[in-house]
């Protein structure tokens, strides 16, 4: 990933304004081609305009949440026969989130506060199969 030649494409799902931005300089200046979405409905409906490489989605957000916005992009997922690696990126407190978003359909999950070396030894993980250490 931050080795690849080829720039990846990331949609940053986040209502916290600070955070998104944040994450977006973060990943911008890995030199990743940034996208960003403040609900889970903006979400899908940029996901359906654009092809993303990554998607890191937020849980708790207004009008959508990230578990139903994952939910209904594996759905159209089907339609495009294209797989978006999502990584759910909460700050929920409650014991049992991680699972709540398997079963919504992310393949990672990472706790904030943002920790960015776990962040991109989880996408390292994902795309080139590197070991998270």
């Amino acid at each position: 990933m931050c080795n690849s030649k080829t720039k990846l494409r990331i949609l940053v799902v986040e209502d916290d304004c600070l955070t998104q931005l944040y994450i977006k300089r973060f990943l911008s200046g890995l030199g990743m081609l940034v996208d960003t979405a403040i609900n889970g409905f903006e979400a899908v409906e940029k996901y359906e305009l654009n092809t993303y490489d990554i998607i890191l989605m937020d849980g708790q957000m207004p009008k959508m949440d990230g578990f139903e916005a994952t939910r209904i992009i594996r759905e159209k997922e089907k339609e495009k026969n294209f797989h978006t690696l999502i990584i759910a990126v909460s700050g929920y407190a409650i014991s049992n989130v991680e699972e709540k978003f398997v079963t919504a359909g992310v393949d990672d999950y990472l706790q904030k506060p943002l920790d960015e070396n776990r962040l991109i030894c989880i996408i390292n993980k994902h795309i080139d199969g590197s070991e998270c250490k």
